[in-house]
C-alpha cells in the first residue's frame, strides 16, 4: 500500500480524461454521456460471479450495488480502465474519507450480476461541464454534505461527492429508472472504496458490500435454538464463512481451535471454530450490541 499527496493525485488524474486506460479506447467523457441513455424492462434473476482463485463464494452474495461495464476505474499508476475489465490482483487508488492522501490497495474480487434493475443516472458538474454515471441504486458514495456513505437513490440536487486530493463536486441532478444491464463491483483488500471516473473527474464510491450475511443467515435451517442455524457439511459452511469475510479485516488468530478471525465494516465479528460441542466446526458470529449467533453442521 502506498499513499500519495493530494497535489500528486490532482496531477496525474488531469490527464485521464479520453482514455480508460490501455485496455480500451473509449472516451471517458464519450461513455458518461453515453451512460445516461440507458432504459428498458425488468429482467429475470441471473447471478455470475468470479472471485479470488475462482471461488464464486465470496461474489455470490453480493448485494445490488454496481456500475454498467464501461465505467472507468482510477488505477493505482494513475491511468482508468473499464470496471469490467479490472482483474483480481489488480490495484486501485482509493482513500479514507476525509483524506487528502490517496493510497493504493489490491483487487480482491470482481462481481458481475444481470439481476440488478433499479438504476439511478448520477450527474455532477465538472469543468467539462455535467457529465452522468449510471448505478445502482444502493450504491454507495461518500457525500461530503451529510458526511455519510449514501446510496446513489438517497443523493440529492446540491450534494457535494468526494474527489482525490481532498476536493469535492456537486450534484446536479439524478434520474431513476429501470433497465436491463450486466453490472460488475469491485471487493478491495483492506480499505474498502475505490475511484470511479465520471468526465473526467474520479469520485468516491464504497466498493462491494460484504455478504448479506443477516438475511442468509436468517434464510439457513434453523438449529434447536433460536440463535443457531445449520448447514449440510463442512464444505458448505466454509464456502459461506469465506463469502461473508471476502474483503473484511482480518483480526489475530485466537489459537489452534480459531485460526480465522475477521471484522466486518458493520463491526460484526465472525470467527471460524475447527471443533465445537458438536464435534464439527462451526462460525461464530458477533454482531455489535447483539447476543451471538452460530452456524453448526447438521442440527443439534
Amino acid at each position: 500500500m502506498a499513499r500519495l499527496g493530494g497535489e500528486a493525485v490532482v496531477g496525474a488524474i488531469a490527464g485521464i480524461e479520453g482514455s480508460v486506460g490501455a485496455g480500451g479506447a473509449v472516451a471517458a467523457g464519450a461513455g458518461a454521456g453515453a451512460l445516461g441513455d440507458y432504459s428498458g424492462s425488468l429482467v429475470a434473476a441471473k447471478i455470475a460471479a468470479e472471485a479470488v482463485g475462482g471461488d464464486s463464494a465470496a461474489a455470490a452474495c453480493v448485494g445490488k450495488n454496481s456500475f454498467t461495464g464501461d465505467t472507468p476505474v482510477l488505477m493505482a499508476d494513475g491511468t482508468s480502465k473499464p470496471i469490467a475489465e479490472v482483474k483480481v490482483g489488480d490495484e486501485v487508488r482509493n482513500s479514507e474519507p476525509d483524506d487528502s492522501f490517496v493510497e493504493h490497495h489490491v483487487v480482491a474480487a470482481l462481481h458481475i450480476t444481470e439481476d440488478d434493475h433499479d438504476f439511478v443516472d448520477v450527474t455532477v458538474g465538472t469543468s467539462s461541464g455535467p457529465r452522468a454515471i449510471a448505478t445502482t441504486a444502493h450504491h454507495r458514495f461518500w457525500d461530503e454534505t451529510t458526511r455519510t456513505w449514501t446510496d446513489a437513490a438517497d443523493l440529492r440536487v446540491g450534494d457535494h461527492l468526494s474527489t482525490p486530493g481532498g476536493g469535492q463536486i456537486a450534484v446536479q441532478s439524478l434520474r431513476r429508472y429501470a433497465a436491463v444491464n450486466r453490472t460488475y463491483n469491485l471487493t478491495i483488500e483492506d480499505l474498502h472504496t475505490y475511484y470511479v471516473i465520471v468526465g473526467e473527474t474520479a469520485v468516491l464510491v464504497h466498493n462491494a458490500g460484504l455478504c448479506d450475511w443477516r438475511s442468509e443467515f436468517d434464510n439457513l435451517a434453523a438449529g434447536k435454538q433460536g440463535h443457531v442455524r445449520t448447514v449440510g457439511d463442512a464444505q458448505e459452511l466454509r464456502g459461506m464463512f469465506d463469502g461473508w469475510t471476502a474483503g473484511a479485516q482480518r483480526l489475530p488468530s485466537r489459537g489452534a481451535k480459531i485460526p480465522d478471525v475477521y471484522r466486518l465494516d458493520d463491526g460484526t465479528v465472525m470467527q471460524w471454530r475447527t471443533a465445537s460441542q458438536s464435534g464439527d466446526e462451526t462460525v461464530d458470529i458477533f454482531p455489535p450490541g447483539s447476543k451471538g449467533l452460530k452456524v453448526h453442521i447438521g442440527d443439534e
